[in-house]
């Protein structure tokens, strides 16, 4: 099978790349992609605390543990890799700001996965949607004030249809840009070069998901997934300490809602739970899907789309208690006439 054509994808990165070559060395290129990452996750990290305060906080505990977790810093310099997490900070630096409303979200989204593959590689693309869409759920829940919006939990009821709906939306958003850009390369090179392009990125994505060539690799679904958590190390026993924690500190946490008879407060942060539970499953099916993909690649670059599932469960396991301390320090928040305050 022939794999040597990549006209299929977009090669973005190479817009920023050759540039810098003129005057730097690789070594020099990824000390200053380490350094642009590590600039933007510190902004993303001063922003959360300053908007969101405690919550935002354990929002960025979860981002740092995982990005550290799997590599993330070694990982930004291998330079394609670096594209995908820098996308992903950028855009989560986007949600903490953008207006909460479905076509705003849908936009925005759409930008976000054009510009994933744009400069992408197929990497860790998953990054660029799961993490802001973190940020984007946890503001729709429990946040009001901000852009003079007020938070689902703000209305006389949660509405569950509406928190579910917008999660689509995100979702949707992202991957009819992501798709659509990405076939808009194939129209171009089939119409400049008059390359039959299209037939050869068929044959790779029949390749990618296993539809051909899968018994060549030995590749499943499940083997799939086996292999990108066995490539990971010992890592697993840190997600399965995370859940562990997360269902003890939700359970107590429910116990005491229902106890003082708060129901909305109980649908809301039980709403957020499900949706970072649902969403730490994105990269396993991921890999499912892709299997052969991510079969071969696991060592190299898959793996690390595990980081999604660690960020959200480490999430889960640490809201909890910050949300019941921020429910005990709300009247002095309030009080002090603070503008934005999670749960009061």
């Amino acid at each position: 099978m022939e794999t040597g054509f990549i006209e299929r994808y977009w090669h973005g990165y190479l817009l920023i790349l050759k540039p810098l070559l003129v005057f730097m060395n690789l070594k020099q290129i990824r000390i200053l992609f380490q350094l642009v990452f590590a600039l933007l996750l510190c902004s993303l990290s001063m922003m959360l605390y300053r908007r969101f305060q405690k919550v935002g906080a354990a929002i960025t505990l979860s981002f740092v543990f995982a990005f550290t977790l799997f590599g993330g810093w070694k990982g930004v310099i291998t330079l394609p890799i670096f594209f995908s997490f820098a996308i992903a900070i950028a855009a989560s630096l986007w949600a903490c700001r953008t207006r909460i409303k479905g076509w705003s979200l849908f936009v925005g989204f759409a930008f976000v996965g054009a510009m994933t593959v744009y400069f992408d590689y197929l990497d860790n693309p998953l990054s660029t949607l799961c993490l802001p869409l973190v940020i984007i759920l946890t503001r729709a829940v429990f946040f009001s004030r901000i852009d003079d919006e007020a938070s689902l939990f703000q209305k006389e009821r949660f509405l569950v249809g509406r928190f579910l709906g917008m999660a689509i939306v995100c979702c949707v958003g992202w991957l009819i840009g992501y798709a659509l850009f990405w076939g808009m390369k194939w129209v171009l090179v089939d119409l400049i070069t008059g390359s039959d392009v299209f037939a050869r990125a068929l044959d790779q994505a029949a390749f990618r998901v296993g539809v051909t060539h899968a018994d060549d690799y030995g590749a499943s679904p499940l083997g799939a997934v086996k292999r990108n958590v066995g490539v990971s190390g010992g890592v697993l026993y840190y997600l399965l300490v995370l859940i562990v924690v997360a269902a003890i500190g939700w359970c107590l946490l429910v116990m005491r809602v229902h106890r003082v008879g708060d129901k909305k407060m109980c649908i809301a942060s039980g709403a957020l739970a499900l949706s970072l539970v649902l969403l730490s499953l994105f990269p396993y099916l991921w890999i499912a899907v892709l299997l052969n993909h991510s079969q071969i690649h696991a060592a190299i670059i898959v793996y690390r789309t595990q980081l999604i599932a660690y960020a959200c469960w480490f999430l889960l396991a640490a809201l909890p208690l910050t949300l019941y301390r921020n429910r005990q320090e709300a009247p002095k928040e309030r009080a002090s006439g603070a503008r934005e305050f999670p749960l009061r």
